[in-house]
């Protein structure tokens, strides 16, 4: 019964999220070194830097990070994504 206690609250941290939302957060987290840079999203999803901005911008908005520290805010975004269920962990290298 716990494990249903688990996936509920999991289900709750995960904020409605668009496909390219969705894309751009999966990019995000697909480093295990560490989360992706904005080019580098743009590269893999072949759009352009103002674009990732905009969803990254919006993911922290989604996740509600507008106030975390910048250089914290990537790192927290890929814990919550993962905690919620909407990627899987990093791969361990």
């Amino acid at each position: 019964s716990d494990l249903k206690l688990t996936e509920v609250a999991s289900e709750a941290v995960a904020p409605p999220l668009t496909a390219a939302q969705r894309r751009v957060l999966v990019a995000l987290c697909r480093y295990a070194e560490g989360p992706a840079t904005n080019d580098e999203i743009a590269q893999e999803l072949t759009v352009s830097v103002d674009t990732v901005k905009t969803h990254m911008r919006a993911l922290f908005d989604a996740f509600h990070l507008g106030a975390a520290p910048p250089y914290r805010k990537r790192f927290e975004l890929v814990r919550m994504a993962v905690d919620a269920g909407l990627v899987p962990p990093p791969e361990r290298r």
